[in-house]
């Protein structure tokens, strides 16, 4: 048995920021990580409201966004509410569109996406691939665009380092996404601190950003699908 190189007393379960860790010190330290990105961030006050933005995929992460983000600004006493968004697609593109155009129709001072850091490395690898525009954009803790503050605790913590809250699997109705994250976890479970060092590589996707949903775009104003709701919404006449 590998006992927790923090607190020398209770079995090591997980690895985070390269020590081997116990449960009740995995929780400790994640905590803590968001904590510092509240902070940091400078929106959070007391009584805000915060909705936790999911599609019908990230479901399992709801109550561990909720439990982690009420510790990290227990001072706040923040006002957080799920709110589940059904993409109508099973594409990737259209479920993180879909939350976001959402998300910015919400009253919520704080809107928290559930994108960790191992859905992060595995949607750059996706992005690769697709000639679709991206959502990199929101490969960070905080993004602010059309006055909306959108705000992505775990964007730096994967899930193999929230072992000290669940042992989650999450499975992805894009067949081509769900090949790419399965592959990525599987390859990196040994050394998952790899999980951290992709975010320097986003800034060679950053270009034109959609003046709707923040998406990176190679041209024009907006990406595709916003073009195509803001067509959609014109008037016929």
């Amino acid at each position: 048995m590998e006992i927790c190189q923090r607190c020398n007393k209770r079995q090591a379960i997980t690895v985070i920021g390269g020590r081997k860790l116990c449960e009740h010190c995995a929780r400790d330290e994640i905590i803590k990580r968001v904590k510092r990105e509240i902070y940091d961030s400078k929106q959070f006050s007391f009584n805000d409201k915060v909705a936790i933005i999911l599609d019908e995929q990230f479901r399992p992460l709801s109550s561990i966004l909720s439990f982690i983000i009420s510790k990290a600004c227990y001072k706040c006493k923040l006002q957080i509410e799920e709110v589940i968004i059904n993409a109508d697609s099973n594409y990737i593109n259209d479920a993180i569109w879909k939350m976001i155009i959402e998300g910015e129709k919400l009253s919520h001072k704080i809107k928290i996406l559930p994108f960790t850091s191992d859905f992060l490395l595995a949607y750059l690898i996706y992005t690769i691939s697709s000639n679709d525009s991206n959502y990199l954009s929101f490969a960070r803790s905080l993004v602010i665009f059309n006055n909306n503050i959108f705000f992505v605790p775990l964007y730096s913590t994967s899930i193999l380092e929230l072992k000290g809250f669940a042992e989650l699997k999450l499975k992805w109705k894009d067949i081509l996404f769900d090949r790419i994250y399965d592959w990525n976890l599987s390859y990196l479970k040994e050394n998952f601190e790899l999980f951290h060092t992709f975010h320097t590589s986003i800034q060679l996707f950053k270009k034109k950003s959609c003046k709707r949903c923040n998406a990176f775009i190679d041209s024009g104003e907006y990406c595709q699908r916003c073009n195509k709701l803001l067509t959609s919404l014109s008037p016929l006449y």
